[in-house]
């Protein structure tokens, strides 16, 4: 979910009042989806309208949104049994963070030099931390190619960051869609042709990872291997170099 700092303030504001009226105060897509917890009991008139809900708020206050999947098949085949020996062995959850970074990175970017990036990442999956890694790589690449982008990574729970619902309600709307795909109730995301958003509401880009992606991110830690090979193999010559010019008579 991307929006600007004075967007994501307005809708934290139109998020609590929206805690309130329903009588709730955080949002988990598992146990909306079972009804369990705070939803527990609720009609299915009341569960629409909080979806709706929902809705709004994002097409008011948002500026982008993102969802990006990847089978294990495809992940398998195309990274674990590909990846160098000593390449770490990202997750899954680590892989499509990456996808989903580097869609925000273009959309910024194209927004111009002025904007800047910073990330705020749910708290508790087992792999949520090492995106703290994956987003310092992309920051170091972007630095040392002198583009001022990327500012900061956190990791938090909804109770602290409570736009983090924004994301849950978001992947909610987008597994109800992929299993409709897949009973034959709709059509394949690539099947679909690209529709803009209706003027003044944010676009939903829907990504899936695909064997090229995940060969990029293989060239890339093997480019990044023989850049760092060769710039040790430099600075020893230069070191031999220099000792030979003082051991000199």
């Amino acid at each position: 979910m991307l929006s600007t700092v004075g967007r994501w303030e307005r809708c934290s504001r139109a998020l609590a009042s929206i805690q309130r009226r329903f009588g709730f105060t955080v949002f988990h897509g598992t146990e909306f989806r079972a009804l369990r917890g705070e939803f527990e009991g609720w009609p299915a008139e009341k569960c629409f309208d909080l979806y709706m809900e929902f809705g709004q708020l994002g097409a008011t206050h948002l500026t982008e949104c993102f969802t990006v999947s990847l089978s294990y098949d495809t992940y398998k085949k195309h990274f674990l049994d590909c990846r160098p020996p000593k390449m770490p062995r990202t997750s899954q959850y680590g892989i499509c963070f990456m996808g989903i970074l580097d869609n925000l990175m273009r959309t910024v970017m194209d927004h111009g030099q002025q904007s800047k990036l910073s990330v705020v990442v749910e708290d508790g999956h087992k792999n949520a931390g090492d995106t703290a890694r994956l987003f310092a790589d992309r920051k170091s690449r972007l630095d040392a190619a002198g583009i001022d982008l990327l500012r900061s990574h956190e990791l938090a729970k909804k109770a602290c960051s409570p736009l983090l619902q924004l994301a849950d309600i978001s992947a909610h709307a987008h597994t109800h869609d992929k299993r409709a795909v897949k009973s034959g109730k709709a059509p394949d995301f690539s099947a679909r042709p690209e529709q803009a958003p209706p003027p003044g509401q944010p676009g939903w880009t829907v990504s899936e990872i695909t064997p090229e992606y995940l060969a990029r991110i293989i060239d890339e830690h093997n480019s990044d291997r023989i850049a760092r090979r060769d710039a040790y193999l430099s600075r020893r010559q230069a070191w031999l170099d220099r000792k030979a010019t003082s051991s000199a008579p």
